[in-house]
């Protein structure tokens, strides 16, 4: 499979058979990884959503109390950027060798480097979301910068080299990366949409059933639900975040890819 990926850019069967693979041979690994992220992940951002309301920001353009929840936002999504995308190249990486995962290598992967992820996370985040203020130059360096993560695992750098060398697996790719990347975010959209659809139906028979009908769907539509329906929504969106994954390990894969045909020709992980 190496020699494929190395002889040329794959078709989407070379990325979703061997994405797949992975997601069924390492579930366990990657269950305990997509809960063990996404469920603290999950409280923490309902805490931030209950503190700091941004409809009411906008309305009365109060800006005083703006920065630090966005900070925060900004300093959770790097930390699982980083986790996440170390353990995905991870796992990418072995099945591209025809070797195992192991508890141990995935802890090294995610710990080893993580001051190194979390920074290059950071400073892409950083970037992209100044850029996207203007759309287009956010979207170009967004997709130019996409694998910086994927780069720090395998070649140990960080900040701006991370930035860099990412951008030259992407030259002259740019427009087919795009659409990849595009795809497999909408391809994402399907569990979560139905879990959300699904969450919230269930929620809406359960209150038929006790006899506060109105209350719940009232709760969800003014975006103040009970700690129930708190509860509901953060295991949910932990277990669509689990089967996301697949659609992500299709991207590291999609990485080495782009990483074994650019110039120069890498040699070795």
């Amino acid at each position: 499979m190496l020699e494929r990926y190395k002889s040329g850019m794959v078709g989407p069967d070379a990325l979703a058979g061997p994405a797949i693979k992975i997601f069924e041979k390492h579930f366990k690994y990657i269950v305990l990884i997509g809960l063990g992220i996404y469920l603290p992940v999950g409280l923490v951002m309902e805490l931030l959503a209950g503190q700091f309301n941004f409809f009411a920001v906008y309305q009365t353009r109060n800006f005083s109390g703006f920065f630090p929840p966005l900070a925060m936002l900004a300093l959770v999504t790097a930390a699982v950027l980083s986790l996440e995308t170390a353990a995905l190249t991870y796992f990418a990486r072995q099945k591209l060798n025809d070797e195992d995962a192991t508890p141990l290598g995935i802890m090294e992967a995610a710990f080893g480097n993580w001051s190194k992820l979390f920074i290059t996370a950071l400073i892409y985040l950083v970037i992209v979301s100044l850029g996207l203020m203007l759309i287009v130059p956010g979207i170009i360096f967004g997709v130019f910068a996409r694998f910086c993560l994927n780069i720090v695992v395998v070649e140990n750098v960080s900040g701006a080299e991370a930035l860099r060398r990412s951008a030259a697996i992407v030259k002259g790719r740019w427009l087919r990366t795009a659409c990849v990347l595009a795809l497999l975010w909408l391809i994402e959209l399907i569990p979560k949409t139905i879990i959300a659809i699904g969450l919230s139906t269930v929620w809406i028979f359960l209150e038929a059933l006790t006899g506060t009908q109105g209350a719940a769907s009232e709760a969800i539509t003014a975006g103040n639900p009970g700690i129930l329906f708190h509860g509901f929504s953060i295991f949910a969106s932990a277990i669509a975040e689990v089967i996301c994954i697949l659609f992500r390990l299709a991207g590291a894969l999609y990485f080495f890819n782009l990483y074994y045909t650019s110039e120069p020709k890498a040699e070795s992980l």
